[in-house]
């Protein structure tokens, strides 16, 4: 691989992690890091249990809210400790774990309302918790698109069974605009993410420009939400096809005639397309293990995949270039571990 591909894939590398799209593992130091709570928020893998009857949460949630019956559901729980405006799964962070994305409260009663039952817009009381047995992640509604993340309550009349998968397709019910929450990708593990929500009255706007996401299945008994496995192999592509953009540039600059050529096809394959799609996969999967810091840090693995696979596939002999950009992705992924926000 010559000194200027490697170059190339360092370049672009650097630049995914730090600004792209290492931004949805990272918030940025100064930006989301900036709330104070710098600290690493550790989630248990173990779900807790499904419960037999909701009269469990009577009790407890009775100090920081009001029970109260309301004709379409029975008897709902409405929170005390809410500014006006106030809309369920704001105050706290979203995490990823085995489960799909998980949110962590900072509200003393939030291990039960965001987990069990549904939130529901009921004029005149506001936000209701409407309880249930079963539990999850976070029950909502996610939209997403370049650059953009939205999530708000999923209703109660959405069911939730083993053997039925609910998709965007088949949610029989509309969420109004005003229900969502919007924050930029890069913002959304921050600790607080509240700080970053869009005003509301962007919401219509970004609801157009967002597709429907939502993706919840039962898998061994419980319930897991993310984002659909296409929209996911979508991103995989996306991200595996930005990686090769600087290749096509390289060849396209240096010999016009053969940008079309299989030699061509073969080192945008092979030096940028897989290596990216497997830094990205690195990137999506290993977060629950390694925390989104650590995970962001694969991206560079990318040139060392490709160099690699340059060397195996491409008929190239290694040189000292190889070794250099190896030890420039490696020695880099480790000093960033060793100076990771609030280490």
């Amino acid at each position: 691989m010559t000194g200027r591909r490697i170059l190339w894939m360092l370049c672009t590398a650097l630049l995914m992690s730090s600004v792209g799209l290492g931004g949805w593992s990272m918030p940025r130091p100064g930006l989301a890091q900036a709330t104070g709570d710098a600290a690493p928020v550790v989630v248990s893998q173990e779900p807790s249990a499904d419960v037999a009857d909701v009269s469990v949460f009577h009790e407890p949630l009775a100090p920081y809210g009001t029970w109260t019956a309301v004709p379409a559901y029975g008897q709902v729980w409405i929170p005390h400790d809410v500014a006006p405006g106030w809309r369920p799964y704001t105050t706290g962070r979203w995490v990823y774990t085995n489960y799909g994305w998980t949110w962590v409260s900072d509200q003393e009663w939030g291990w039960a309302p965001f987990h069990y039952g549904r939130w529901a817009f009921v004029a005149p009381y506001g936000w209701v918790w409407v309880p249930g047995t079963v539990w999850a992640p976070a029950w909502v509604v996610w939209r997403h698109a370049p650059g953009w993340v939205g999530w708000a309550p999923l209703p109660p009349q959405v069911v939730v069974r083993p053997g039925v998968e609910i998709r965007a397709a088949n949610m029989p019910v509309r969420i109004e605009p005003s229900w969502f929450c919007f924050v930029e990708e890069r913002r959304i593990l921050a600790p607080h993410v509240s700080t970053y929500i869009a005003p509301p009255a962007r919401n219509v706007t970004l609801v157009q420009i967002t597709q429907n996401v939502t993706h919840y299945t039962v898998v061994q008994n419980r319930v897991g939400a993310g984002v659909s496995f296409l929209a996911r192999i979508g991103m995989f592509a996306a991200f595996g096809a930005l990686f090769s953009l600087p290749f096509a540039a390289y060849e396209t600059w240096s010999d016009p005639s053969a940008v079309l050529s299989f030699k061509a096809a073969k080192v945008y394959l092979f030096a940028g397309l897989v290596p990216g799609l497997f830094a990205y996969s690195a990137y999506s999967y290993f977060g629950t293990a390694f925390g989104p810091f650590a995970t962001s840090l694969s991206l560079y693995l990318g040139p060392v995949v490709g160099a690699v696979l340059s060397i195996i596939f491409l008929g190239e002999a290694p040189t000292i270039v190889h070794l250099i950009g190896g030890a420039l992705s490696l020695g880099g992924m480790w000093l960033g571990l060793r100076r990771k926000p609030g280490g």
